[in-house]
């Protein structure tokens, strides 16, 4: 394992307060929050940010429903290694104070290093955290510092044990300290180099059961076994695992012990059925990519950061902050007899409940709200036979909650997860009774994944426009075409889109060319963008249809008038003949 030698200096206006600190590589920035918290010798304070400038991230503790991006990740999950490999300079704001801040500094990277506890390696400056703050000699704002006792706090309070993932807030650190409850979790995937997987099924079959069971599940060495599903668990809070047995069904009364909640969790994920039921829903991409995991777990690398999305949320998968991926050694045993079964049955099943899944997907981005028969007519179009109403909602009950993105209403409608009863009305009554776009074979896994809903070359020519001629960047561009794709798909006109961006600080200062430019290849864009009021269709395929509706009325009333025409001059015909 590796350790960093981190140099710690106070910007504030006091005298120079410093902490030359040793720190193990897999600690949290939450455990790395308490450790500088102690080393400082200041009070106890649950608030804190750490600054990394040259990725532009912040790393605090989110506030519950508080989602990590790009910018903002969740302190007690992002360790310590997966960043400093990048960032030798970095800031920490103890209690969220800009007046607060310490620059911290990468010095040095001890590799290999056998040690399990952070400790101060030289100081200076020792006051309180309200002194700090105080423009005082340094003789007044002195306190007591005894960096043996501190280095012995930390030995005794911060040992690390590698078994286990470590997912405790700040808080949470502080009052199990409190309580007695000693020590840190720090695991670090140390997934072993493995011979490169056969193409051949038998070849397969012997590595997946041979090498993957026998050297890896049997290896002496701690650091290099995967961790058990239970192992996985134990890192999450109680009310983290309430809500997921909840959600998996697992029966959880009340005051029941994390333990026992961790033990029936692990007997029903770990159940054969449960897991089939799971991998089957695995598309083509998914499984290529969960074989080359256990196939070669060392070099592995996601084709895109949503490949495990499922089954990370489903629990079993764990994704590392720095987006290395660590699969239980059970869960892995238990997948296996899937990933070797290679019969025409059991693939067809596999490919029937994906398509399913895609039809569920697709139907929900292009109308929101679907009747069953609806869902019936986009399933056919896969060639993977039939459902009739009642089998697909039989089908449709046996995904997990997981790959699950709607619910039944009132029976026969299919709505899209998080739509409120008002928000159902208002789509419902934007659609009256328009017809449905039925989508072809090859774009229902486009509209699937939200792709393909715009015309190609309107969406490249807006970003040109954003490019050469408003000069935004790439980041910029892909909001903007974010934002557009989802309100023109909701239905939204371009002056209220507009106007939004606007508001956001875009099209500000644009000349008149430029707005004229912007206005016409925005309508493009709006025209040819399939929408939920539409049902699917967009602006252009709806007055296409006007039209040819007023040509066929037009013609229906051409030949009444010819019939009528043709009736009076036959009639006349008649009376002249008598």
């Amino acid at each position: 394992m590796k350790a960093y030698v981190l140099d710690i200096v106070f910007r504030g206006p006091s005298q120079k307060i410093s902490r030359r600190v040793l720190v193990p590589e897999e600690l949290t920035f939450s455990q790395l929050a308490f450790v500088l918290n102690i080393s400082l010798g200041w009070e106890k304070e649950t608030d804190f940010s750490f600054l990394l400038p040259s990725k532009k991230i912040i790393v605090t503790e989110l506030q519950p429903g508080k989602l990590p991006n790009e910018r903002l990740q969740e302190a007690s999950d992002a360790q310590l290694y997966t960043y400093l490999a990048d960032d030798r300079s970095f800031c920490y704001l103890y209690a969220n104070r800009h007046e607060m801040i310490f620059d911290i500094t990468l010095d040095e990277v001890i590799d290999p290093w056998g040690g399990r506890d952070p400790h101060v390696l030289d100081w200076a400056g020792a006051c309180t955290a309200a002194a700090a703050l105080v423009k005082a000699p340094p003789a007044e704002n002195a306190s007591e510092y005894d960096e043996e006792d501190v280095n012995y706090n930390l030995d005794q309070w911060c040992t690390i044990d590698r078994r286990r993932y470590e997912h405790r807030k700040l808080a949470e650190i502080y009052a199990d300290i409190e309580a007695g409850k000693y020590g840190f979790s720090g695991y670090k995937a140390r997934r072993p180099s493995v011979a490169k997987a056969f193409s051949s099924p038998d070849a397969r079959k012997a590595f997946f059961s041979i090498m993957f069971h026998d050297s890896i599940l049997k290896a002496r060495d701690d650091e290099r076994m995967p961790p058990t599903l239970q192992m996985m668990l134990s890192g999450f809070a109680k009310d983290e695992l309430v809500s997921i047995a909840e959600q998996k069904g697992v029966d959880v009364r009340p005051g029941m012990r994390k333990q026992e909640i961790i033990r029936r969790l692990t007997k029903t994920m770990l159940d054969p059925r449960v897991m089939e039921n799971y991998f089957l829903c695995l598309g083509d991409e998914e499984l290529r990519s969960l074989r080359q995991l256990l196939a070669a777990p060392d070099t592995f690398e996601e084709d895109s950061p949503h490949t495990f999305e499922n089954l990370s949320e489903a629990g079993y998968i764990a994704e590392t902050p720095d987006s290395d991926l660590v699969i239980a050694r059970d869960v892995a045993k238990g997948f296996i007899p899937f990933i070797v079964e290679d019969s025409d049955e059991f693939d067809m099943k596999r490919r029937q409940r994906t398509w399913l899944i895609d039809t569920l997907l697709a139907a929900n981005i292009l109308y929101s709200v679907t009747p069953v028969d609806i869902l019936c007519s986009i399933y056919k179009q896969g060639g993977l036979g039939t459902l009739e109403p009642a089998e697909l909602k039989q089908e449709v009950a046996k995904l997990p909650p997981e790959f699950l993105t709607g619910y039944w209403l009132r029976g026969d409608l299919f709505v899209s997860e998080d739509l409120e009863e008002e928000e159902i009305n208002i789509i419902l009554d934007s659609q009256g009774d328009a017809p449905f776009y039925i989508p072809g074979t090859a774009e229902i896994p486009l509209f699937a994944q939200g792709l393909g809903l715009s015309a190609r070359e309107d969406e490249e020519a807006l970003i040109r426009f954003f490019h050469q001629t408003l000069y935004y960047d790439e980041e910029e561009t892909a909001e903007i075409m974010q934002h557009l794709h989802w309100s023109f798909l909701a239905g939204a006109p371009v002056s209220f889109v507009r106007d939004m961006l606007n508001e956001d600080g875009y099209f500000d200062a644009l000349t008149k060319e430029q707005d004229v430019t912007l206005r016409r290849l925005l309508n493009r864009l709006h025209d040819n963008t399939r929408s939920v009021s539409n049902r699917g269709f967009t602006p252009n395929e709806i007055k296409e249809q006007r039209q040819e509706e007023r040509a066929k009325k037009a013609a229906r009333k051409k030949a009444a008038r010819e019939k009528v025409v043709f009736l009076k001059d036959r009639n006349k015909n008649k009376e002249k003949s008598h």
